[in-house]
């Protein structure tokens, strides 16, 4: 009986080690680039039209959420082949909180262009707030700030989904200081020291 509750024990302080573990791989510099990638797609964004549909603003959009999402994750799975189990086991922890928020905006986006047009002006909003609940998701394995950073795209999602009725949320900064202004707080608090930043940690 004694012997049954150690085990419970143990599983529970490695369960809660294992959430506890701060992720390593994301790189402050690819994440800044990514940020940097959002300001100059909004320098560069093609005025949208008057009335919709808005195909061209979403695809373009989509096309600079890959080069970022590529960016980081061939990043992410250089480092993957790298390591050791145990640092693979840490980056299948944190990918795998942060790769539902990806999903479910890619299937809002499919629906919206596909089926419902009329919601395309609700896009940016929508993938500011998921964006934010992936990062809510993985504040567990990130640096202790991390929640700052989901606060950010959550409130600029909530100030994006307002203007959306108006067309507004379309306009050439929505974007580009959402996504822009949120990597570079990621970056920030990826240099974090001792939090799994690059104060002191080599390759960062």
């Amino acid at each position: 009986m004694e012997l049954e509750k150690a085990k419970d024990q143990l599983a529970e302080i490695h369960r809660h080690l294992v959430r506890t573990e701060v992720y390593r791989g994301y790189r402050s510099r690819f994440v800044a680039a990514s940020g940097a990638l959002a300001f100059l797609g909004a320098w560069l964004q093609p005025a949208p039209p008057e009335a919709g549909p808005f195909k061209t603003f979403v695809l373009y959009w989509c096309a600079l959420a890959a080069v970022s999402v590529a960016l980081v994750g061939a990043n992410i799975t250089w480092d993957f082949l790298r390591s050791g189990n145990s640092d693979r086991r840490k980056t299948l922890g944190a990918v795998g909180q942060f790769l539902p928020c990806l999903v479910a905006g890619f299937l809002v986006t499919w629906v919206a262009y596909f089926r419902s047009p009329e919601l395309m002006p609700y896009l940016p909003g929508l993938w500011a707030v998921l964006f934010s609940l992936g990062i809510f998701s993985s504040a567990p394995h990130l640096p202790a700030s991390t929640p700052y950073m989901g606060g950010f795209y959550l409130a600029a999602g909530l100030v994006l989904l307002s203007l959306a009725p108006d067309g507004e949320s379309l306009g050439r900064w929505g974007m580009g200081l959402t996504f822009g202004l949120g990597q570079l707080l990621g970056a920030w608090i990826l240099l974090e020291p001792g939090e799994g930043g690059s104060h002191g940690t080599k390759g960062h």
